[in-house]
């Protein structure tokens, strides 16, 4: 595939098929959305589509009982107002492929990720320098607290440092809450409960 060059970020024609691809501004993404039906959001919304189908589905329902009650002071604005969501919710049921927001959300916790194995690196070389006759399987930083050093071991380790990722990823996608998350990250890091005796 080839880059383009000085392009912002965003989605770009692949080559392979009438789709797009994601373009992080430095290389692509790996991210890509098949070709756009007809009557179909760019991306998928599922969450959203659902609920605006359910709900306009709910107001032309309301729209023929208040009708037929003549509690509704306009039932023709609800239906109407009713079939619009309706349609709206079935053009973002239709989309297909991740949003925009859920790409760079991924990205930035990639960034994020890289950034802390590069300051884990850097500290695990920064203490070989200055302890050159210990051999270092950890990261241990000298001037931190014990809690601390214990932290940048585990990052330091390549297995801590895959869970955390996969950690986020989970995080990021929702499958988890942030306290489950904030817990496991704990457990992953040595921290001890404060509860805990």
């Amino acid at each position: 595939m080839s880059a383009p060059s000085n392009t912002a970020p965003g989605w770009y024609p692949n080559a392979g098929d009438a789709g797009t691809r994601y373009w992080d501004g430095r290389r692509w993404s790996g991210d890509t959305r098949p070709p756009r039906k007809t009557f179909a959001a760019q991306a998928a919304h599922k969450g959203w589509g659902i609920g605006l189908t359910i709900f306009g589905g709910a107001a032309v329902l309301s729209s023929f009982t208040g009708a037929a009650s003549s509690q509704s002071a306009s039932p023709l604005t609800t239906a109407v107002v009713g079939i619009a969501l309706l349609a709206f919710g079935v053009y973002l049921l239709r989309g297909a492929g991740p949003t925009t927001k859920s790409v760079e959300t991924r990205l930035a916790a990639e960034r994020v990720d890289a950034r802390l194995a590069s300051e884990a690196e850097h500290q695990r070389a920064m203490a070989a320098a200055q302890n050159p006759g210990v051999h270092h399987s950890t990261t241990i930083n000298v001037h931190s607290s014990e809690a601390e050093a214990a932290q940048i071991a585990a990052i330091s380790n390549p297995e801590t440092a895959t869970a955390l990722q996969n950690l986020q990823k989970l995080l990021y996608s929702r499958a988890i809450t942030d306290q489950e998350f904030q817990d496991a990250k704990d457990r992953l890091l040595g921290k001890r409960d404060p509860g805990s005796a």
